[in-house]
């Protein structure tokens, strides 16, 4: 339930992604100001919320009886490489990634909006992971990505309005700081956790949506870092 919690938190920058967007069409730094300033404090209420993990989830419990449940059949993944048969669904052995904090909507989102570029095998696997997405969310990411980033916009508008450069870098700040929080309850919940583990080999070192784990959830926090604007 927390990472419903995650994501409900993150509706509330929706109206602050479009307002941000449509300000910026218009040519008002104070709008585009005032929506940056909300999608920041939307991210540090997301990472409060991902907090919530620590409460009442032991760390054991998640690794060795709900992880192996998310880990997904095929595409290369263990336990069940070559897919699983669903009977009266299909004949054949179907294939689908875990769950993954990648098909978060909400954090795609705001990579969009801000124009947060990861490197090309990361993108692709996020991009991948909007096929698990509710229809109407993967469109939505879909259209942000045809508008031009805010990250552009500040870009150009730096000089005139110094304080739009502060807050879209404190929006990367947030972004970034989730996504390194993210890589801490990661630490936790499955890597300390696989050192004691007998299915070490399955679940230490390849994440639930198929990735190489700490290595993707580095790259792309570190990615995000990078898109900030230097003063």
């Amino acid at each position: 339930m927390v990472t419903v919690q995650v994501e409900l938190s993150g509706t509330a920058g929706l109206k602050h992604i479009i307002s941000g967007l449509e300000a910026a069409r218009a040519c008002d730094d104070e709008k585009v100001f005032e929506a940056l300033s909300g999608m920041a404090s939307v991210l540090d209420d997301m990472k409060c919320s991902l907090a919530r993990m620590h409460e009442k989830l032991d760390p054991d419990d998640f690794h060795n009886i709900l992880r192996p449940l998310l880990c997904g059949w095929g595409l290369g993944s263990k336990p069940l490489p070559g897919g699983l048969v669903y009977e009266g669904v299909s004949d054949e052995t179907l294939e689908f990634s875990g769950g993954s904090a990648a098909q978060s909507s909400t954090l795609q989102c705001f990579d969009e909006v801000l124009g947060v570029e990861h490197e090309p095998d990361k993108k692709a696997f996020l991009v991948r992971m909007r096929d698990y997405m509710p229809r109407r969310h993967r469109e939505f990411i879909q259209a942000l990505a045809k508008e031009p980033c805010l990250r552009s916009y500040v870009f150009k508008r730096q000089n005139n309005c110094r304080k739009l450069l502060s807050a879209y870098n404190e929006c990367i700040k947030s972004l970034q700081e989730f996504r390194n929080y993210h890589l801490q309850i990661v630490a936790k919940y499955i890597i300390s956790p696989s050192h004691k583990s007998t299915n070490c080999d399955v679940v230490a070192k390849q994440g639930t949506g198929g990735t190489s784990l700490m290595s993707f959830l580095k790259g792309v926090r570190n990615t995000t870092g990078k898109s900030s604007i230097d003063t």
